[in-house]
């Protein structure tokens, strides 16, 4: 089945007051078949050479991402293929390819011998790790991305009032993806993410996304 993520929102008596719940998560227990990994694998080999960046969204206990699909990731990653994981508990798993876990998925790969605050110091770890430039996303402190061992922190874009940052991660990914395609330097990149989620997470009660204007707007005298 699909796995979904559903925000239930109560109203009160009042018109004007609703109350949101917590997140409800339907996901799959079993693991994906052996029919269905081997036809996602041949179509990753497919479509591969047509595009300048794969995003891989590793968070489902029994997602598509299979140690099978892993493993060809990281061989691509490893061919020169430019490829961005986010994985809420397989990023130590990874290498060769850039990874953007935010700072208690990136302590936990390191079994939490660093402190989710030393957000610089996790950075220039996982990217000694993975042999690959790393971003650790810290919510409203920005990010940090490593490159040779150099960290250059992106300061988040500040937003006031109500938000919903659900989805927020996913946001970035994609924006990243998008201006690295686009020519952009990973920092640039992680800027423009960073203002491409400033804008969904003020979407509320619905899918938020960022659009050409909204983002321009973002980023008319961020810093």
């Amino acid at each position: 089945m699909t796995n979904t993520y559903i925000k239930p929102l109560r109203q009160g008596y009042a018109e004007n007051v609703v109350y949101e719940d917590p997140r409800l998560d339907f996901t799959n227990y079993d693991a994906l078949s052996a029919d269905s990994e081997k036809r996602l694998l041949a179509a990753l080999n497919r479509i591969v050479k047509k595009c300048d960046v794969i995003c891989v969204c590793d968070q489902m206990p029994f997602g598509c991402i299979t140690p099978v699909i892993r493993s060809r990731l990281i061989e691509l990653g490893r061919a020169g293929h430019t490829i961005i994981v986010d994985s809420r508990d397989r990023i130590a798993l990874y290498s060769d390819v850039i990874v953007k876990p935010n700072e208690i998925e990136s302590a936990r790969c390191f079994e939490d011998k660093i402190s989710p605050t030393e957000f610089a110091k996790l950075a220039v770890a996982l990217e000694e790790r993975t042999g690959r430039p790393a971003i650790v996303t810290a919510g409203d402190k920005g990010c940090y991305v490593s490159e040779k061992g150099r960290v250059t922190h992106v300061n988040a874009r500040r937003v006031t009032g109500e938000i919903d940052f659900c989805g927020a991660g996913d946001t970035f990914l994609s924006g990243l993806a998008a201006s690295i395609a686009g020519g952009f330097s990973l920092a640039d990149a992680a800027r423009i993410a960073c203002c491409a989620s400033s804008v969904t997470i003020k979407k509320l009660k619905t899918t938020g996304t960022a659009n050409r204007e909204e983002l321009a707007a973002a980023l008319k005298g961020y810093k």
